[in-house]
């Protein structure tokens, strides 16, 4: 889990200096609540906004591969776009958040707390519920139909 927290925490660290707010979902967030799981990437939730992009991008570039046109096209079609965090080449998922109530309410709801015992430093992540109802959405929306979710 270290380089995991090795990989997200200079993101973090970025959002928190410059105003963005972010949460942390998926795997990880599933994993700092006590779920065992296999993962290859961390996955954040953010609300960039255009302003952002260049600061952003002047502040990542020596951790990460990181293209100010990627963020540019995630916050034009409220995407996602991928950082690749250099020294461990542990890829950082971040999704646009959607402007719907319910993703509104998952970051307002998020919690404030450690991943790791191992490691005092806190994070925003999704609530295990949060979690739960995102992955029935996802499976209604592929048809209720995967091995997956």
């Amino acid at each position: 889990m270290a380089s995991f927290l090795d990989a997200l925490t200079p993101f973090v660290d970025a959002c928190d200096a410059l105003g963005i707010g972010y949460y942390i979902g998926g795997s990880v967030a599933s994993i700092a609540h006590g779920v065992p799981r296999t993962t290859l990437d961390v996955d954040v939730i953010t609300d960039i906004r255009p302003d952002h992009v260049r600061p952003l991008v002047a502040r990542l570039q020596g951790s990460y591969y990181v293209q100010a046109a990627d963020i540019q096209e995630a916050i034009q079609q409220r995407s996602s776009f991928n950082l690749v965090h250099l020294a461990n080449m542990i890829k950082v998922d971040v999704f646009l958040a959607p402007d719907r109530p319910f993703d509104r309410s998952k970051a307002q709801r998020a919690l404030t707390r450690p991943i790791t015992a191992s490691d005092p430093r806190s994070f925003r992540l999704t609530t295990p519920e949060d979690i739960v109802l995102q992955k029935l959405e996802w499976y209604v929306l592929g048809g209720r139909v995967s091995e997956r979710q």
